[in-house]
């Protein structure tokens, strides 16, 4: 046999299968059992006798291979003899004239023992095609085989045919052999059935779901209209004609279709249906009379292109449905029709790859949106490939562009010209690279500027105006956001100084510093709020309301142009005409989406309406209200749920922190930030959070010293949790001069807890333990029940350093109690773990293991990424201590992706470390060497030492 492994190799495949398979199982189950038993073994007999091989059987069906055509050839005529000799004798008998057989010739990919490629593709529509008893070859086989054929032999060529899928007609031939059967039915391609489907230039790739799914819908008796509806690009058309083709030997008068893009005129939508499907006008009839009387008795598939812009001719698709009962249409529209019995299907962007886990290439390769830009980019530069040199830009590329398949064509054709990494740095600006289309399509296809003007040309006024507003929003938003920042003026709206309210202050989470061993965690404080904290005008906080909930006080709102009715009504119509895209929370609350390709064309016509700066300013101030009100809760025993609503809220944040840094709005972006330092820390955006905290910091000297101390606060709590202990103590430094200025107590309190967390990782037990016991002090005597919790938990960490597991294991027990009768889950999260820290020094492993297995599932439930990853830590090290190296070893290592994730060098040096032990326990010297030598390094970027009991377990190995 050729080598199958040669790029060229030129190999025959045999297909097999049984027609009408399903019913005769159905009348003979038994019978077809031992039918298939025999029928099977006469295959591997015959194909093995002429130098073939089974790769592959499913069901009735047999995969073979050939080195040469001839030997194939000559295979299926002894097998088809076979078969016809058995006559009607049971059991073999019983598949009669059922069996077909295709053959194809080309090159194919060998993975394992089975095969790939186009090759294999084109067979298997070969085999659908024919009827039980044939014989059909394509030309390459039958061009291969010439001469050798079976003795008697001859191929009748049966004409170039469309196949379903493959986008190239194939020459068709059949065997004709002495004994066998010569004359079917015709074949069942695409070419069976009157149509005028266009016959699509390039392969579907990336909607089998999609294309199952709507192909299951037109097949049910009781759907008569089924509507693809999305946003232009989508690839709505391509859908529907690949549907109308797989659906054609279901439409007796065949299935027609009707491009309605030309035409805006409504009524002429009857005359291009006639026209479409050759109806003539009778004398005395009407146009739309003579289409019923055709239609009435016919089963005919209608596919109706492009209806949003003729939308007034809903209904005349409703009376030919009416008239016809044995009538379907497919629609293609950027909106439902609202007609009866219309199912709407809405068609969704292409698979995105996820961009933090990175497969290798060739299973990237098989992400829609990536095969998509992959196939493209061949089209236009055969030599393109999909390396790890490039991957990634490609992944990206895709994502930027929402998975439309427009965007990602338009993209891949610049790899004429462009390499993969230079046509994502030009993404910036998607809408000025995404031009070139293919000539010959419409020129709203041509661009996806096109594409989507296509759609706005088409809204009223006042939705474009909508449409325009809404586009200040980055990630969508939710309806109570929408009423507040699309009106002309808002409650929310505040300048500079005059802004949402100040809240009261509350304490950080602990800081997840703790080692394999022996650690400490760290409420890092929060404060500047209370007495004289900034200018705290309080004008919008009942503005601002809970976000699982609708607006408060609406009649407080001078909405302009949208009173809440009609922004509803402006929103439903922009969902219909997938300009956005409504999602359902867990809660049912809407949210409205829009793709980011959309939305920067939105943002154009934002800046051209000159309405962007109120707009803008209004976004800034309503998500600094939402982060202020959040700011308490997230200490609270609902804090999992706040995080997830911060976490969709991204965007907007990020967003709203631009426009203020980059218009000097120093307290908006100062209150915003400062109110979001737990979030960064809890769902891993430390660096992120940090930059913000820090270029306020800089920016800005005109800060109140209450507001400036709370942004002190975040900026020094995030430093100490990325290890950067020297910028973390001068931060809480200066913010504790802050507060003694301001004789604000509960600050001092929170510094000096924070203070202590610092210098315990400093390796100053005395000076740690002299500030939280300073910190211990105040807070009782401001009866702050949180704080003290805290504080004895911080407290319990620094005289565990000392030995003393006892007294710490007090203290851990009180801030526990403490903090379960707060319902601060975060918390309560860190305790366990604190707990589960003195059982391991105590010897009690299984006791320290239910402490951090419970905090891990409180932490898990929370989607605390910071909890996580320090409870997986110690449980590794716990399982390390049991001798559990096998499941020691994946809890080490989400631990060290989360702590890579989160950017904390100490604990990724202690997760190298334990790794380093579990290398050492495999008798892997050399591995074990490695990962203390990166534990090493990352240690030593901190300035921090590993605790003496990771030592003492380097020495053991």
């Amino acid at each position: 046999m050729a080598d199958p492994g040669a790029p060229d190799a030129q190999l025959t495949f045999l297909f097999t299968d049984v027609e009408g398979s399903t019913r005769l199982w159905e009348q003979a189950p038994e019978a077809m059992r031992s039918a298939l038993d025999q029928h099977t073994a006469l295959l591997h007999q015959q194909i093995a006798a002429h130098s073939g091989q089974v790769f592959k059987a499913l069901g009735e069906a047999v995969y073979a291979v050939f080195p040469g055509a001839p030997a194939a050839v000559t295979t299926a005529a002894v097998i088809q003899h076979a078969l016809a000799a058995a006559g009607d004798t049971a059991p073999l008998g019983l598949l009669g004239r059922r069996v077909r057989i295709a053959l194809h010739t080309g090159p194919a990919e060998q993975r394992d023992a089975d095969y790939f490629g186009p090759t294999l593709n084109r067979v298997a529509r070969l085999l659908a095609a024919a009827h039980g008893g044939q014989i059909v070859l394509s030309q390459a086989t039958a061009t291969q085989c010439g001469p050798g054929l079976p003795a008697g032999a001859s191929l009748r060529d049966l004409g170039a045919r469309r196949l379903r899928d493959l986008t190239t007609p194939e020459r068709i031939f059949q065997l004709i052999a002495p004994g066998l059967p010569a004359d079917f039915p015709p074949l069942a391609t695409l070419d069976a059935r009157p149509t005028n489907l266009p016959a699509p230039l390039t392969a579907l790739i990336g909607r089998d779901a999609e294309r199952a799914a709507a192909h299951a819908a037109l097949r049910r008796a009781d759907l008569r209209l089924l509507t693809l509806t999305g946003p232009g690009g989508t690839g709505k058309t391509r859908l529907s004609l690949q549907l109308a083709a797989d659906l054609l030997d279901d439409f007796e008068q065949g299935v027609w279709f009707v491009a309605l893009a030309p035409i805006r005129e409504a009524t002429l939508v009857g005359e291009l249906i006639a026209t479409a499907l050759g109806v003539a006008e009778a004398a005395g009839q009407t146009p739309l009379a003579a289409l019923k009387t055709q239609l009435r008795d016919q089963q005919v598939l209608l596919v109706l292109d492009n209806f949003e812009q003729v939308m007034p001719a809903a209904p005349l698709v409703g009376e030919l449905l009416a008239a016809a009962p044995r009538l379907k249409v497919l629609v293609t529209s950027r909106e439902a029709l609202r007609v009866y019995g219309e199912q709407e299907f809405p068609v969704p962007p292409l698979a995105l790859p996820d961009l933090g886990h990175l497969p290798p290439p060739a299973a990237l390769a098989t992400v829609a949106a990536v095969a998509l830009f992959a196939a493209r980019a061949q089209a236009v530069q055969p030599a393109f490939q999909l390396t790890p040199e490039n991957a990634a830009a490609v992944a990206e590329i895709c994502a930027r562009l929402d998975g439309l398949p427009l965007a990602i064509e338009l993209a891949a054709a610049r790899s004429r010209l462009l390499a993969p990494p230079a046509i994502l740095a030009r993404l910036r600006s998607r809408l000025g690279l995404l031009t070139g289309g293919a000539r010959d399509l419409p020129a709203r296809q041509q661009t996806l500027r096109g594409a989507i003007a296509w759609g706005y040309d088409l809204l009223p006024p006042a939705e474009q105006t909508l449409f325009a507003r809404l586009a200040v929003f980055a990630g969508g938003c939710t309806l109570a956001a929408a009423e507040l920042v699309v009106s002309r003026q808002s409650s929310v709206v505040s300048d500079e100084g005059s802004g949402v309210g100040g809240w009261g202050s509350d304490e950080h989470v602990g800081s997840r510093q703790q080692a394999v061993g022996s650690d400490v965690g760290a409420d890092e404080g929060s404060g500047g709020g209370g007495p004289g904290a900034g200018n705290d005008s309080r004008s919008a906080d009942d503005a601002v309301l809970n976000p699982k909930s609708k607006i408060q006080n609406p009649k407080s709102i001078d909405s302009g142009l949208f009173t809440q009715d009609l922004l509803l009504d402006g929103l439903e119509a922009l969902v219909d005409k997938s300009l956005l895209r409504r999602q359902d929370a867990a809660d049912g609350e809407p949210r409205f989406v829009m793709l980011e390709t959309i939305r920067e064309y939105a943002l154009e016509q934002l800046a051209a309406s000159g309405d962007g700066p109120a707009r803008r300013r209004q976004h800034a101030a309503y998500y600094q209200a939402l982060a202020e009100q959040a700011e308490p809760e997230l200490i609270g025993s609902q804090s999992g749920v706040w995080l997830a609503q911060l976490e969709q809220e991204l965007d907007n944040f990020r967003d709203a922190l631009d426009w203020a840094v980059a218009n000097t709005a120093w307290e908006t972006a100062a209150r915003t930030a400062a109110a979001l330092w737990r979030f960064w820390i809890a769902r891993a955006h430390l660096t992120e959070g940090r930059r913000w905290l820090e270029t306020i910091l800089a920016g800005s000297h005109t800060l109140a010293p209450a507001l400036r101390a709370k942004v002190l606060q975040g900026a020094g709590s995030l430093a100490h949790h990325q290890s950067d202990l020297l910028r973390s103590r001068t931060l809480h430094e200066e913010r504790l001069a802050v507060g003694r200025a301001l004789n604000d107590r509960k600050g001092m309190a929170e510094t000096f807890n924070a203070l202590g967390t610092v210098a315990h990782d400093q390796g100053d037990y005395a000076g740690a333990r002299a500030f939280l016991e300073q910190s211990l002090t105040l807070r009782r005597e401001l009866g702050d029940r949180r704080g003290t919790a805290v504080s004895l938990g911080n407290l319990g960490l620094i005289i565990r350093t000392s030995g003393d597991s006892a007294q710490a294991a007090a203290l851990f027990q009180e801030s526990l109690v403490l903090f379960r009768d707060l319902g601060a889950q975060l918390d309560v999260a860190i305790s366990l773990q604190h707990l589960g820290l003195v059982a391991q020094d105590a010897g009690e492993l299984t006791r320290a293991q239910t402490y951090l297995e419970e905090s891990l599932s409180v932490c898990r439930a929370l989607g605390d990424k910071d909890g996580i990853a320090s409870s997986l830590g110690h449980l590794g090290s716990i399982l390390l201590d049991q001798g559990h190296y096998q499941r020691a070893y994946p809890v080490y290592t989400e631990s060290l992706r989360l702590h890579v994730e989160l950017g904390d060098k100490l604990n990724i040096a202690k997760c190298l470390a334990g790794l380093a032990c579990l290398a050492s326990a495999a008798d892997q010297p050399v591995r074990a060497a490695q990962l203390w030598g990166a534990a090493d390094a990352q240690q030593a970027a901190t300035g921090v030492k590993l605790p003496p009991a990771a030592h003492a377990k380097r020495e053991a190995d």
